[in-house]
């Protein structure tokens, strides 16, 4: 009997602490997929990245893209956020697929802040989504030398947690200390655990 392979989707909005909680699963020997580092891929390819300094000009440097001059003119302006999405998303999701695709692994998260915004769920057995409180959040951006102005803006950018709370399966509250996210996403894998031990064999 072949064991279940399980895909779960770990997801939260910006400063929630969803990086903390896929470090902790690497720790613990799942393996986790980083959307955001196949994005980074995807900003240093040739033509993604002449479509981006041809779209937003002012953030060309030296032949390169300047990512903190780049974020501040998305998040402060919707369509602009759209148009850099229409450029990016395509072929970061195509990768994402595929990255997901040629893994073996018996348990495969997938970190990603944008899952219900790509319209992917659908793709995972279990989704788990990591919330705080908008105050905590705003305070760790500014830890990251963000203006309150940019962290308010780059929270509003990203769907309602509300929402994301209501299509989620599994939720993890980090309004606390790392050692209580710790000890709450140790809950998480014994409960991933007794599903895949529940689940029928294939």
């Amino acid at each position: 009997m072949k064991k279940r392979k399980l895909l779960i989707g770990l997801t939260g909005n910006i400063a929630s602490g969803k990086s903390t909680v896929g470090k902790i699963l690497k720790e613990k020997g799942i393996a986790v997929i980083e959307a955001d580092r196949i994005g980074w891929k995807i900003l240093e390819r040739k033509e993604i990245k002449k479509e981006i300094q041809d779209a937003f000009e002012e953030t060309n440097k030296e032949g390169k893209i300047d990512r903190k001059k780049l974020g501040n003119i998305v998040f402060s302006d919707r369509r602009k956020l759209e148009k850099l999405n229409a450029i990016v998303h395509p072929l970061l999701l195509q990768k994402l697929k595929e990255e997901i695709e040629k893994r073996k692994d018996n348990i495969i998260v997938v970190n990603a802040a944008l899952i219900f915004e790509w319209g992917i769920e659908k793709w995972f057995d279990k989704i788990i989504l990591v919330t705080a409180e908008k105050e905590n959040r705003i305070d760790r951006l500014l830890k990251n030398n963000l203006s309150r102005k940019g962290a308010i803006q780059r929270i509003n950018s990203q769907m309602d947690e509300r929402e994301k709370v209501k299509k989620s399966d599994i939720i993890i509250k980090n309004n606390g200390t790392l050692k209580g996210l710790k000890k709450k996403t140790l809950n998480v894998i014994q409960e991933i655990a007794q599903y895949i031990n529940s689940a029928p064999k294939s």
